[in-house]
């Protein structure tokens, strides 16, 4: 049985061959996404599989609930899926993002 994924949404951003206006959050662009297809939060933490908690701190900015930009970039990945976006212009704009800021990444209780 063949699988369908959601279409991908366009983005109002340039980020090579996709476009976002300057000075969009990642957590911004994913939570208006995500309002525009209906969708609730623990929607997407059961897509994901990533906790309510995660899904709420990617969509406020706070970064800091995250061990590792790894883990924060898998769920930025699985939550531009889950929504219809394409992954890696969300992973571009997120390390823009991250490299603008500092971030004191939270280096235990990740797994507890």
């Amino acid at each position: 049985m063949p699988t369908t994924e959601p279409a991908r949404a366009a983005l109002p951003m340039d980020l090579g061959d996709i476009g976002v206006a300057p000075g969009v959050a990642c957590g911004a662009l994913l939570a208006a996404t995500r309002r525009q297809c209906e969708m609730e939060l623990g929607d997407i933490a059961r897509i994901t599989r990533f906790s309510g908690q995660f899904i709420a701190a990617i969509e406020e900015g706070d970064y800091t609930e995250f061990a590792a930009p790894i883990y924060l970039r898998g769920a930025v990945r699985g939550y531009a899926r889950a929504v219809g976006l394409e992954p890696d212009a969300l992973i571009k704009l997120l390390d823009r993002e991250i490299a603008a800021r500092r971030i004191s990444w939270r280096r235990s209780g990740w797994l507890a």
